[in-house]
């Protein structure tokens, strides 16, 4: 019985569902890395990735786990803020110039994100 299973594994069997079994065209999915394992994370995000190539699934996904991200490729980041007038605004960070000099330099997505150097 489900009751049986941990809260990560139902967690990544819906997951599963959803990508390869669903109707979706679009699937939207806050906080994929919660309740797992960070090894998993790196096979869910596998997952992630052959859904979205391989259906006709658009697939957006919100975090703050930096595993979820050091698994997501940079050109398909982008990094939802308030802005200073109080409204959102949605950025590339692997567009920004900024960004793209600390990439070659060996600092990553996850550095960046996790010392809050991200937005402009």
């Amino acid at each position: 019985p489900a009751e049986m299973l941990s809260d990560g594994t139902l967690r990544v069997l819906a997951l599963i569902y959803l990508l390869y079994f669903s109707d979706y065209e679009k699937i939207f999915i806050e906080e994929p890395g919660r309740n797992l394992h960070p090894s998993l994370i790196a096979n869910l995000m596998l997952k992630v990735k052959d859904a979205a190539e391989n259906t006709d699934k658009q697939i957006f996904l919100t975090t703050h786990n930096v595993e979820v991200l050091r698994h997501t490729p940079a050109e398909d980041v982008r990094l939802v803020s308030r802005n200073d007038d109080g409204f959102t605004q949605v950025e590339r960070p692997a567009e920004s110039e900024r960004v793209q000099k600390f990439i070659e330099n060996d600092l990553g997505m996850v550095d960046l994100y996790t010392e809050n150097m991200l937005g402009e």
